[in-house]
C-alpha cells in the first residue's frame, strides 16, 4: 500500500468532515420513502415511465441507502466529537 503525505491526509480528513456535515442533515429516510412510494404506485400509475426510469431509480435508492448507513454513523460520532 502507497504511503500518504501528510497533506493528503489533511486533505481528506477535511473532506471527510466536510462530507460528514452535508450528509448529517439530509432527509435520506424521507427521500427513501418516496422512492418506496414511487416504485409501488408507478407501476400501476405509468408503467412505461416506471420501466423507463427503473434502472436510474435503483441505483439512486442504493447510493441513498449507503449514505444512510453512513448517516447514522455521522450522527453517532457528532455526539463525541463537535462537527
Amino acid at each position: 500500500m502507497a504511503d500518504i503525505t501528510k497533506q493528503d491526509y489533511i486533505q481528506t480528513q477535511q473532506q471527510i468532515i466536510c462530507f460528514a456535515t452535508i450528509v448529517a442533515d439530509m432527509p435520506l429516510a424521507e427521500f427513501l420513502g418516496k422512492i418506496n412510494t414511487c416504485e409501488s404506485l408507478s407501476p400501476i400509475l405509468d408503467p412505461t415511465l416506471f420501466r423507463q426510469g427503473q434502472d436510474n431509480l435503483q441505483l439512486i435508492k442504493e447510493l441513498a441507502s449507503g449514505l444512510q448507513k453512513f448517516q447514522k454513523v455521522v450522527i453517532k460520532i457528532k455526539t463525541q466529537m463537535p462537527i
